[in-house]
């Protein structure tokens, strides 16, 4: 994996890593406050114009609190009909005339030539066209204070236009929850890269449409805190610079290309195998096997044309399919039915020779999770350290690792331990021994027990694909990642390239869109992803 700085996804403790190495490099902290207030500033003034209109700037005790000080005295020089106020009053006290808080508090007071700040009240609200959230950051670790409650109500009341700096006041930044209340903006201007609280559960919700903006932070800073933390990363083809590339080789065959097989179901439930199967091969699978069993032969022949079709009933069956080297990756799940047959055909795989030595891939998903919900140290014992993928959807996550999380509704709540999300999904994939890639709405992180580095896919701004909630999307997110994985990639990499695919095609879709439309859009999408690989492309960084 080809990891830089671009790619961090910010959270509180390595936020403050950036602004302790930035002061221990000599950067003046009220300097930097400057330049992240004139971004936001600037950001304002393309959406404000050449308004009359009344501009609040609400202010907290900290460093996001300063930061809208210098917006409202930036905003004010440009001729602004600016007001501000705070949640509490600010210490203007002598001790403080040292802090970038307190420059900003006393440049601004200067600039206004007032000798006090006024405190929020709801009546600060009438005749105000455009309010500036500058009340909490990043640092954010405790429900919100009850004056902070009422400016919440009271922003809802309204009809004012709301811009965030940095996040929603009252997000929590780790995790994305709200604090008790939080302020719904509709635009959040981020600092230097999004963070968690952007992202996950409410965050993107409380953020309307964000914008990510360099604030001048030196490269080398943010390698260093790269270097210095576990990282969540953002998912990217990016990262697998070297690793994919597109069929360019005049001389290759279609074997060169992976062979996958997927399990069906049996009569009446062969769909799903059927959506996975033709995902792999669009994906660029070379050549695809659908082993089903004798009571759906008619119905899956019926429906295939580019895929190939084997019967398969018992073990013994299984194993002639397997003893064909060529086949060098399996998925099985998609509707497979919760079964016995599951752990007879999971064993199998594990037991050749191809998958103890990690040239035969194993994708598992669905009934066949759902199997060993109840046997999962079964399954662990047997794909511990192999190249697996499992693909759960959050019911399924919690079935297979409740110790971690018992109860979807834990990742809801505000218990922050259950709301870390990829902390969790680390730890899943740490017991499992494999790759495990957590399917939500808007959401999909992608751990690996051997990376210290978790990814993060977030369906937000132009990356939002609302379209993929439908039936079958999973089947076919589970063939593409089979696909690359096929195509000799490792299974992080075939995860992570297969999630970012199966989004970027949702993106292009539109209202009534149905699994196989995702399909049909594969083929450009996946041309979209090698230019970005290769070209230099960077709309999706």
């Amino acid at each position: 994996m080809r990891i830089c700085y671009d790619y961090i996804i910010r959270n509180t403790a390595n936020s403050r890593c950036m602004d302790k190495l930035a002061e221990n490099a000599g950067e003046n902290i009220y300097a930097l406050m400057c330049r992240a207030a004139l971004v936001c500033a600037d950001i304002c003034t393309s959406i404000y114009g050449d308004t009359k209109e009344n501009i609040l700037v609400v202010c907290g005790p900290g460093n996001n609190g300063g930061d809208g000080y210098v917006i409202a005295r930036i905003l004010k020089d440009r001729g602004y009909k600016v007001s501000l106020c705070a949640i509490v009053p600010p210490d203007i006290s002598e001790s403080i005339n040292d802090t970038a808080f307190g420059r900003a508090v006393k440049d601004w007071m200067l600039s206004a030539g007032i000798v006090s700040i006024p405190v929020f009240k709801s009546e600060i609200l009438n005749g105000t066209a455009y309010v500036i959230d500058a009340v909490f950051g990043i640092g954010l670790s405790r429900d919100t204070p009850r004056i902070f409650v009422e400016l919440t109500e009271s922003l809802l009341k309204s009809s004012a236009h709301v811009i965030s700096v940095d996040i929603p006041s009252g997000i929590d930044a780790n995790t994305g929850q709200v604090r008790g209340a939080a302020i719904k903006a509709d635009i959040t201007v981020a600092f230097t890269r999004p963070a968690l609280g952007h992202i996950l559960l409410d965050g993107p919700k409380y953020c309307g449409k964000l914008y990510v903006v360099d604030i001048g932070i030196n490269a080398c800073i943010l390698q260093e805190v790269m270097s210095s933390f576990p990282s969540v990363i953002e998912n990217t083809p990016l990262l697998w610079n070297g690793y994919y590339s597109s069929r360019n080789d005049v001389s290759a065959h279609k074997y060169n290309y992976g062979h996958v097989c997927v399990m069906s179901g049996e009569h009446g439930k062969t769909g799903a195998a059927r959506l996975s199967a033709m995902a792999s091969l669009r994906s660029g699978a070379g050549i695809v096997t659908v082993a089903s069993p004798t009571n759906a032969m008619l119905e899956n022949s019926c429906h295939l044309t580019a895929i190939m079709l084997r019967e398969v009933n018992t073990r013994q069956d299984f194993k002639g399919i397997l003893s064909d080297a060529r086949i060098n990756t399996i998925v099985i799940g998609p509707n497979f039915g919760i079964r016995d047959a599951v752990a007879d055909f999971i064993e199998e795989i594990c037991n050749t020779e191809e998958f103890i030595l990690n040239k035969r891939s194993l994708i598992i998903d669905a009934d066949a999770l759902r199997f060993y919900q109840d046997r999962r140290e079964m399954l662990f014992a047997l794909i511990r350290g192999r190249n697996v993928v499992i693909t759960p959807h959050t019911g399924e996550f919690i079935a297979l690792f409740p110790d971690l999380i018992s109860d979807v509704r834990n990742l809801y709540n505000h218990d922050t331990e259950q709301c870390n999300l990829p902390d969790i999904v680390q730890q899943a994939a740490n017991i499992a021994g494999c790759v495990v890639v957590l399917k939500m709405a808007g959401i999909t992180v992608i751990a690996s027990y051997n990376q210290k580095n978790i990814l993060l896919n977030a369906a937000i701004n132009d990356r939002s694909a609302p379209w993929l909630a439908t039936g079958g999307s999973g089947d076919v997110l589970a063939g593409m990642i089979a696909a690359f994985a096929a195509q000799g990639l490792p299974a992080y990499a075939a995860a992570s390239l297969g999630v970012w695919l199966h989004n970027e095609v949702g993106t292009t879709l539109m209202e009534g869109a149905i699994a196989d439309d995702i399909i049909s859009g594969i083929p450009r999408a996946l041309g979209r992803m090698l230019r970005l690989m290769y070209d230099g492309m960077s709309d999706y960084c």
